[in-house]
């Protein structure tokens, strides 16, 4: 799509960042293969793949951390029409990258309750597989989310 121009065409805000942010050699490219990556991984482990908004929010992360993810993804849904869920997910998926830098503290942890969490999830290990962000820190936060269900499981049963 971009090496024909239709990228261009499509998603033309994409498109100058791609040719700006070194065009092949874009970091784009390489949270793209990352995402192709994962969602083969969890095809074949779950029989599903990721959300659309993961999907928007890899897209976008390189052009997000560069210009502001609101910006870059308002963009994006109105030219392409994505529905406002898509939207808003991407942006929670994206700004998730901070908050998941750093390790779950328990007056934080109340974040895996978010019912997007298992996205969120998905979305960090991609970009922690492309070389974004601590594997070791989002292990604490799958430890605590992992927890957290059990905890919820167990209570359920209870009643």
């Amino acid at each position: 799509m971009y090496e024909y121009g239709l990228m261009g065409d499509l998603m033309p805000d994409l498109a100058k960042f791609i040719t700006e942010d070194g065009g092949k050699n874009s970091e784009t490219w390489k949270l793209l293969a990352s995402l192709d990556k994962y969602e083969k991984a969890l095809l074949e482990k779950r029989g599903e793949g990721v959300s659309n908004g993961v999907r928007a929010a890899v897209l976008y992360t390189a052009m997000a951390k560069k210009l502001g993810s609101r910006e870059s993804l308002g963009t994006f849904s109105k030219s392409l029409k994505i529905p406002k869920q898509t939207y808003f997910s991407a942006v929670l998926f994206i700004d998730s990258l901070k908050r998941l830098s750093v390790p779950p503290q328990k007056n934080k942890r109340r974040f895996v309750h978010n019912r997007d969490f298992p996205s969120i999830l998905d979305y960090n290990r991609i970009m922690s597989d492309a070389g974004f962000g601590d594997k070791k820190v989002l292990v604490q936060w799958e430890k605590a989310y992992n927890q957290s269900s059990k905890k919820e499981q167990g209570e359920k049963h209870e009643r």
